[in-house]
């Protein structure tokens, strides 16, 4: 099967990939677009904002994916006359990867009835502002790039949800399932204990419960299920968190999802008001020079925080993860590739933060 090619929304995405029966899904996209620094250095006398279909710099750099409609679907409205540029694209680079993750996800579920899925498309050769692509025309990944890295890794952990909106009061659940699709090559992880665990925006915990994995399985197996009721929450985002780990307690798989309780506003517009986590730092970790400490010490998760750096010699370096959602207290270790062996700039900014970092003497 080819397509779709665009996030159906909430709950149209989930009932269409919890309903798929396709054997194998050879052609699967979304479209995200590319980050502001980049939107704006290709613009020359261009204007970057509006991302909408009567902007000719939008048009001929991808009339197809124009994402003005999409993200005002999810997101809700915004001002033609208003640039928010930024958040903009940060709305529409989620859509992109909570849409792909997803769709890779619930193919995945289904081995090995389903045998494979191909997003489309990987890089980008034309300077497009927004295009199906997880990979910008500079080579740099997107949000969704990490998303299908994680969901096409040997070892993954998922769930399986009906829609990401909630009322207060209403029924979530969420069936966990572990993948393991060449379990002889995870050796010495014979087995896994995998944790459930719901959390509202301050880090308290929701629901919560845990597997056992003993031995892996072979390909993707259900574990059982989350469930409870969303409770008045003080801010209108939850996340689910899930963790697998070995017996000596090493992580060997992790995966957040975001959930809001909307109470009849759009599905993901929750996410552009949310406070501000204000007390994230990020600094050279301890046992490498080519590692950073991510750490939220502010007392609300950070949501998708996106770090953006370059090494001493001026050029982009790449994460081994990022789009990190942080929970209040949390740290998280995160490597880094370049030419140079420092990092001479960091910048991360997400929905509800942002980072400078503090560099090697901080």
């Amino acid at each position: 099967m080819h397509g779709p090619w665009l996030y159906a929304g909430s709950p149209g995405h989930y009932a269409f990939f919890n309903g798929d029966d396709a054997l194998f899904r050879s052609e699967t996209g979304t479209p995200g677009a590319s980050r502001p620094g980049l939107l704006r250095a290709l613009r020359g006398r261009c204007d970057a904002w509006p991302p909408t279909a009567d902007n000719p710099y939008w048009t001929h750099r991808g009339s197809w994916w124009v994402p003005w409609e999409a993200v005002g679907e999810s997101f809700g409205p915004w001002r033609r006359d208003e640039d928010e540029l930024e958040q903009f694209a940060r709305c529409s680079r989620f859509l992109q990867k909570e849409s792909l993750r997803y769709s890779a996800e619930a193919t995945r579920r289904r081995a090995p009835q389903a045998s494979g899925f191909l997003v489309w498309m990987g890089n980008e050769p034309f300077p497009n502002n927004a295009n199906t692509s997880v990979l910008e025309y500079d080579g740099m990944p997107k949000p969704a790039y990490y998303a299908l890295k994680k969901a096409f890794a040997p070892l993954h952990v998922s769930a399986r949800y009906d829609r990401t909106d909630y009322r207060t009061g209403d029924a979530f659940r969420a069936e966990i399932h572990l993948h393991a699709e060449y379990a002889e090559a995870l050796h010495p992880a014979a087995g896994a204990v995998v944790r459930a665990a719901a959390f509202d925006l301050g880090g308290a915990l929701l629901a919560e419960r845990e597997f056992a994995a003993f031995p892996l399985p072979s390909g993707s197996a259900p574990l059982g299920a989350v469930a409870f009721a969303v409770p008045e929450l003080a801010e209108p985002v939850f996340l689910l968190r899930l963790e697998a780990a070995a017996l000596d307690g090493r992580t060997l798989a992790e995966t957040t999802y975001l959930y809001t309780a909307t109470n009849g506003s759009r599905a993901w517009e929750p996410l552009r008001s949310l406070p501000e986590a204000g007390a994230v730092t990020i600094r050279p970790a301890s046992r490498s020079d080519r590692e950073v400490l991510v750490s939220n010490q502010s007392s609300v998760a950070a949501v998708e925080l996106w770090m953006e750096a370059e090494d001493e010699a001026g050029r982009p370096v790449r994460f081994a993860d990022n789009g990190l959602t942080l929970l209040p207290g949390e740290c998280r270790t995160v490597g880094w590739s370049g030419r140079s062996g420092r990092l001479s700039s960091l910048r991360a900014e997400g929905f509800n933060a942002r980072a400078e970092y503090l560099g090697d003497h901080a």
